[in-house]
């Protein structure tokens, strides 16, 4: 039986435009999940927005605001919680990456066989140093999936710490501050409740 699937896709463009490869890629997407919400972080022109035309279920502008976090938190409330716990796997996904270069669909099978809760396509190795506060300070990141794309399964989905992150996404100001508080973050206080991770791609 195939899993009922959501995609959360965020488009930033400080210029206001659509590229061709964004296109491409919910051109990819498209027959991979039952639903994509795209959520766009620029205002888009008419013109621009027709380029995504068959390519979504659900079209919401926004400021960019609190980056790709708070856009996916927006796009979650705006499905509604009781929705979104009838889909087998949510993914979040950026535009900050250039692809596919293969079929999407096997790679969602390779991952089903692992069995595992949370993944990605790549992930970032434990260390300090990486990441520096707004003070300079070299902070610890744990092992973390990394956010351009992440999926969730049904047993995060229902799960009460993977709503209370969602809904409790604050807009930061500085991208530094999301990718402090949220995308290193993210894996590792799931990992703690007792879920398992992997990437596509192994560090």
């Amino acid at each position: 039986m195939s899993s009922k699937r959501i995609l959360f896709y965020v488009h930033f463009n400080k210029n206001d435009k659509v590229d061709d490869y964004v296109v491409y890629q919910l051109q990819q997407m498209r027959p991979v999940f039952d639903t994509i919400i795209l959520l766009s972080n620029s205002q888009v022109s008419t013109n621009d927005k027709n380029k995504f035309d068959g390519l979504y279920d659900k079209f919401i502008q926004r400021k960019n605001s609190g980056y790709d976090f708070a856009a996916w938190r927006d796009g979650m409330n705006a499905v509604g919680w009781d929705k979104l716990m009838n889909y087998d796997e949510v993914t979040v996904m950026n535009d900050t990456c250039f692809g596919p270069i293969y079929d999407f669909a096997p790679i969602y099978d390779k991952m089903q066989t692992k069995k595992v809760d949370i993944w990605g396509m790549t992930i970032n190795l434990a260390l300090k140093g990486l990441v520096m506060d707004n003070h300079g300070n070299h902070i610890f990141a744990p092992m973390h999936i990394q956010s351009y794309y992440m999926t969730f399964n049904k047993k995060v989905i229902n799960s009460e710490v993977f709503k209370r992150f969602w809904t409790g996404v604050k807009e930061y100001k500085d991208v530094l501050d999301v990718i402090i508080n949220y995308e290193i973050t993210l894996t590792d206080l799931l990992s703690k409740q007792g879920f398992t991770y992997d990437s596509y791609y192994n560090a």
